[in-house]
């Protein structure tokens, strides 16, 4: 809505008709509008647009009609995560509002112009008929709401049919067990009576007049035996499905479950993503849902998409572990589906393909192969590590600039390599030069932000001789009871103490405790210190302790936090990089605290502008930071259980989440999950 441009791109600045200016100038915005919406799209998504990207207005229709479909199926879910709000132990009633009324807005963004009480009256009972289904019935409820329109006689009659349905398919499956005992008993079909032709020795699916009949009264029809009619109205119902799975079918389809179908990839020209059943092999998951066609023409579901980690074997010999992103979990599906044709188009890769193999290649490397099979079926050479196997492996991956900028608490690449070329830290290994993704969501998510404003050009020439110092309401109650931190920051060394709170009030406390800490471990006297005239710090018991140990003052001027800027953009550093840390470690906000201080641990052992040449903790301690000991905040972590504190026969670790450096211990705090323990 920036500048305007939303007046354009909704139709409520139409384009001039006489003045040349006046025109000249609206398609100069619309030019910015079309380049803006065509910057801010994923390459996979700039397909909705293609041949339109001139005209910003139909770009951001043909955008809507994709993402913000307003059909009785997008606003059943819609309703559904509606009345799927429940409150967070860690959230306020407030919060609770705020997120119920951004579902009631997503809601009314969903209903068509002329959208009336009688029909939303129409609409609720067919939804509610819908929502009382079990999950056994997901598929029925998933296809009823693909259509235009919810019409509760149709809804009554597709369970009426449904029923019937499902009395036929009981009847052939308890055939279908009869013929399997059959097979497991070692019996012959001597005695089997065709249903077809009445002679004994075989089954209908077998028979030669069966087959015979079936081509005589199908002709004029297609492989899957509908009319060319019929064709073409599932082809127009097909246009809300984004999704193929090429030949694939679904766990239904027994007959054609092999061990290859389950465990190993199959290389699939028709998918347009890759596709797994398996839950376990998904890494980062997320929720998903996005319909998806067969072969056989029928709709499955995906339930979630996230990355998979995949062990190739070339030439017998086992290579780098390759991760396939954007995987979608099809737990109706058959069997797993490499699309060939998105590792080509979005990934960059060149498939060559012989009498008996596939090679994918991608800058002139191997990277994975395929062996063809004589069904004319490629499947990929090596194995799939599980998500509960991968944790072991996590050491063993590459140390890139990628994972390193994950154990450094997201932390700036330029400062990685900084850290790297000047030897400012030991541990400090890379044994990969792959670029790292120039996008990190973590980092998104908590570093976004306006532009800063200027810092000051006065600088401290020795240690303690000012502290800056702040107070930050986190919002959140913590495990601990805190919910504020009060940071001290040495303008000198730029060396970080933040120390939680549970009340404003506990300020003077925790400035004597880091005043004695601080005099201690440097020897010297804190000189002056800098806030930004909260009433924490206004007391007059404050102020006469400031007075007694003869430490001057700075107040920033009201209503101008820029002038305590130190403090100040360090708390946003912090706020960003929590945020970012617990995005990626999908724990709640109650573990702040300890995010916190893990933070601070790391902050000081990188660079920053202020310190030139050097770290925080260099300049505080005298010596250079060791970070060969960090990880990534929040990972998977097996923690030895010691012979005193278990049972005989008792499991020898527990699995934990790792989110602390303890001061003062030679060894990492992690949580138990399922408990809060440390």
């Amino acid at each position: 809505m920036r500048n305007g441009l939303w007046r354009l791109v909704s139709g409520k600045l139409p384009k001039p008709i006489r003045e040349a200016d006046e025109i000249l100038k609206w398609e100069t915005k619309a030019e910015k509008v079309a380049g803006e919406i065509y910057l801010l799209v994923e390459n996979d998504q700039r397909v909705h647009f293609r041949g339109k990207e001139d005209d910003p207005i139909e770009m951001w229709k043909l955008l809507e009609a994709a993402h913000l479909s307003k059909k009785p199926g997008a606003r059943f879910n819609a309703y559904d995560d509606l009345f799927s709000i429940r409150k967070q132990d860690s959230e306020s009633l407030v919060d609770v509002g705020v997120r119920l009324e951004k579902a009631m807005q997503a809601i009314q963004n969903l209903r068509p112009a002329n959208f009336t009480i009688e029909q939303l009256d129409e609409e609720l009972q067919c939804m509610a008929l819908i929502r009382a289904l079990p999950d056994e019935y997901r598929h029925l409820s998933s296809n009823l709401l693909l259509v235009e329109k919810l019409d509760k006689a149709m809804i009554l009659q597709a369970f009426r049919s449904e029923e019937l349905n499902r009395q036929r398919g009981a009847q052939v499956a308890e055939m279908l067990n009869k013929v399997q005992a059959m097979r497991r008993g070692g019996r012959s079909f001597a005695d089997t009576i065709c249903f077809f032709c009445q002679n004994k020795g075989h089954m209908k699916q077998n028979c030669s007049k069966f087959k015979a009949w079936w081509l005589e009264n199908n002709k004029g029809r297609g492989a899957s035996g509908q009319p060319e009619g019929a064709k073409k109205a599932e082809g127009e119902k097909a246009a809300v499905v984004t999704e193929f799975a090429g030949q694939a079918s679904t766990v239904d389809n027994f007959a054609l479950t092999t061990l290859s179908n389950i465990f190993h990839w199959n290389a699939d020209t028709g998918a347009t993503s890759h596709m797994t059943p398996h839950r376990l092999w998904i890494r980062n998951y997320v929720p998903y849902k996005v319909p998806i066609r067969l072969a056989d023409n029928s709709v499955i579901y995906s339930e979630g998409m996230g990355s998979v980690l995949f062990q190739p074997l070339i030439n017998g010999q086992l290579v780098r572990n390759v991760e396939f992103t954007r995987v979608l979990h099809v737990p109706g599906l058959q069997s797993n589906l490499l699309s060939v044709l998105y590792l080509t188009k979005h990934k960059g890769f060149s498939v060559h393909i012989s009498s008996d193999t596939m090679k994918f290649e991608r800058n002139t490397t191997v990277w994975f192969t395929a062996s063809i099979n004589n069904d004319n079926v490629a499947f990929l050479n090596g194995s799939t590590i599980n998500l509960n196997k991968s944790v072991h492996l996590v050491s063993m991956l590459p140390l890139d600039l990628s994972l390193w900028h994950k154990r450094l608490g997201h932390h700036n690449y330029d400062d990685i390599q900084f850290m790297l070329r000047n030897n400012l830290v030991v541990g400090l290994v890379l044994d990969s030069k792959v670029k790292p993704d120039p996008i990190c969501e973590p980092c998104l998510a908590g570093k976004m932000h306006a532009n800063p404003f200027l810092s000051s050009d006065n600088r401290a020439t020795e240690l303690l001789e000012l502290i800056h110092s702040d107070v930050y309401d986190a919002g959140h109650i913590s495990h601990g009871g805190y919910r504020y931190w009060a940071l001290f920051i040495d303008d000198y060394s730029r060396k970080n103490f933040a120390m939680p709170l549970k009340r404003k009030s506990d300020t003077l406390g925790t400035f004597k405790t880091f005043k004695a800490y601080a005099e201690k471990q440097t020897g010297k006297l804190v000189k002056g210190l800098r806030d930004d005239k909260g009433g924490e710090y206004m007391s007059n018991e404050f102020d006469a302790y400031l007075k007694e140990c003869g430490i001057s003052r700075q107040h920033s001027v009201r209503n101008r936090p820029q002038q305590n800027g130190v403090a100040e953009r360090t708390n946003r550093t912090l706020r960003e990089r929590i945020t970012a840390l617990l995005s990626e470690a999908g724990l709640s906000k109650a573990y702040w605290a300890e995010c916190l201080a893990s933070l601070v641990h790391v902050l000081d052992r990188c660079p920053t502008a202020a310190v030139h040449g050097s770290t925080p903790f260099e300049r505080w301690f005298g010596k250079k930071p060791d970070v060969g000991h960090l990880r990534v905040w929040g990972c998977l972590a097996y923690v030895h259980i010691q012979r005193d504190k278990r049972s005989k026969f008792a499991s020898h670790m527990e699995k934990c989440i790792f989110i602390r450096y303890p001061e003062g211990y030679k060894g990492l705090s992690s949580t138990i999950l399922k408990q809060r323990k440390w």
